[in-house]
């Protein structure tokens, strides 16, 4: 038969084969699901970004707005009244608008700073992964 010696030792090998491979997967499997994360939250981003522009596009339009009923309220000096209401109005759909905007600004940074840290997370362990494969082949070899 075969060498006792021997049997063991192609069984510590076909084991560490298959500890290795098993690591391997769950590396696969973690890498696969950072990838999803990183996915959700770019996706995220790009939504807040569109907010984003949506309401810088709103605050200009608004602007223009606030900018004809000054003109307005200046030309038309009888109704003078109902044009400082309707300034008052527009000044006031201006702040809420500009407070959504430095909100979404502040999103924005916020799923930024996410999406950068989570790229940097994925390759560090990508680094550390390639690492631990550099140094089991070395002592499996």
């Amino acid at each position: 038969g075969v060498p006792r010696s021997m049997a063991t030792s192609t069984h510590a090998n076909s084991q560490q084969r298959a500890a290795v491979l098993a690591a391997l997967e769950r590396v696969e499997r973690e890498h696969a699901r950072l990838g999803d994360a990183l996915v959700a939250v770019s996706r995220e981003s790009e939504r807040k970004r569109s907010l984003l522009g949506d309401a810088k596009s709103a605050l200009h339009a608004q602007e223009e707005r606030l900018k004809a009923a000054t003109v307005h309220c200046q030309a038309a000096a009888q109704q003078e009244r109902q044009a400082k209401q309707l300034l008052q109005q527009e000044m006031d759909a201006s702040k809420h608008l500009a407070s959504r905007f430095v909100d979404l600004s502040r999103e924005q940074a916020k799923y930024s700073k996410l999406r950068d840290a989570e790229d940097r997370r994925i390759l560090a362990g990508m680094v550390e992964w390639l690492d631990k494969m550099s140094d089991r082949k070395v002592s499996v070899a």
